[in-house]
């Protein structure tokens, strides 16, 4: 039997409320990896937005075990029933805590889980004490009062932005689309580097309250870069929070379109400039997501060029756009374009709309033939 050593209460208590911030299926072998890091017990739990190391007390073994959270929870009862502290032990393939009442094992899972090495040049760091950055969260993430907590899932972006001000922090969260105002709280802090913003997931960093209840009055420090991060990596003695930056506008629907692209089978590449390039029915249209008084999703498809802008064509194209409720058409250059702008609001079904925009594609470019403006059909994919 391997001892791994003693474990405070306190400890397996901070791991528990990260815990609670994930959903861990352990029939798939997930559970919390134990590690030793810079001498001391590092718990680790991640997901595609957040990742959590709990710093325990002193250990030396060199070995990883990933521990199910039932496990975890037991410990934590052990240690309560008892002296408020459990040894941690491993044998035969199972991990046993040992309290002063009893113990309770279970068989070790296997999908390790690591914490990212965070960027050595942030290029912003804030200290603040860890009680007003759980104000600070909790009321600039606040939903709105008497609203239906499904419809704001549904229909509001799910992010908030934290905000670096000379010598505050700010966090902000809009709810523009169910006609409610922003929260929005600021508290001072120790501002070190380049002021500015940065979004990400509000119920992230939200749920980070539930590890700064833990805590006593200790400063946190929160370190990004606010101009080209990825990341946002908050500190204090007893945990390491790192937050994934995410998209604002409509880059926030970027992910979706292309789900949405996968999941209907339809062929599709992304340009550098981050241009979507599709095939709908056979016809090749291009996504841009574009910032405006409302954040949308513009499809054009290239219908001819090479053609001339003779007073019939462009009277045609006048008298289609009158009688045409969203699909409008322009010319361009040599071109003729047909474009639809959708606004990025959830649910977006836009697939749909781009067979709508393709059906009055054909119409048109069977009007245009019969004014005899024939080009070079557009190949996005060339």
């Amino acid at each position: 039997m391997k001892r791994l050593g003693l474990i405070d209460e306190s400890e397996i208590d901070r791991v528990l409320a990260a815990a609670k911030l994930f959903y861990i299926p352990e029939n798939d072998g997930y559970g919390v990896t134990l590690s030793v890091s810079n001498g001391r017990r590092s718990w680790v739990i991640i997901n595609d937005w957040l990742e959590v190391m709990i710093i325990g007390g002193p250990a030396f073994f060199t070995e990883t075990y990933v521990l199910p959270i039932r496990l975890i929870d037991n410990g934590s009862i052990q240690a309560h029933l008892g002296d408020k502290i459990v040894e941690l032990s491993i044998h035969n393939g199972s991990a046993r805590f040992t309290g002063e009442q009893g113990f309770t094992e279970l068989p070790l899972l296997d999908r390790v889980e690591l914490f990212s090495k965070p960027n050595p040049s942030f290029t912003t760091t804030a200290l603040i004490r860890g009680y007003h950055l759980g104000h600070l969260i909790n009321l600039g993430t606040a939903i709105p009062t008497g609203v239906d907590e499904q419809e704001v899932s549904e229909r509001v972006p799910p992010i908030s932005r934290l905000k670096f001000c000379d010598d505050s922090l700010e966090v902000t969260s809009d709810f523009k689309e169910i006609d409610a105002p922003r929260s929005h709280m600021n508290l001072r802090a120790e501002i070190s580097g380049i002021t500015g913003q940065v979004a990400v997931s509000r119920r992230s960093l939200r749920s980070i309250t539930n590890l700064i209840g833990q805590d006593d009055v200790g400063m946190i420090k929160i370190s990004c870069d606010v101009k080209k991060g990825k990341d946002m990596l908050l500190e204090s003695d007893h945990w390491k929070v790192l937050l994934r930056q995410r998209a604002t506008g409509a880059g926030i629907y970027f992910e979706k379109i292309i789900q949405a692209l996968k999941n209907n089978k339809c062929k599709h590449v992304v340009d550098n400039d981050g241009r979507i390039c599709a095939t709908i029915d056979g016809h090749a249209v291009e996504l841009n997501l574009l910032d405006g008084r409302l954040p949308v999703i513009r499809c054009t498809i290239e219908l001819v060029s090479g053609v001339d802008k003779t007073w019939a064509l462009l009277r045609e194209i006048d008298q289609q756009n009158e009688g045409r409720v969203c699909t409008k058409f322009f010319t361009r250059d040599d071109s003729v374009v047909a474009c639809l702008d959708i606004v990025c609001a959830p649910p977006i079904n836009f697939i749909d709309e781009l067979n709508s925009l393709v059906e009055d594609s054909k119409m048109l470019g069977a009007c245009l033939a019969a004014l005899g403006a024939r080009g070079t059909q557009l190949d996005l994919f060339a």
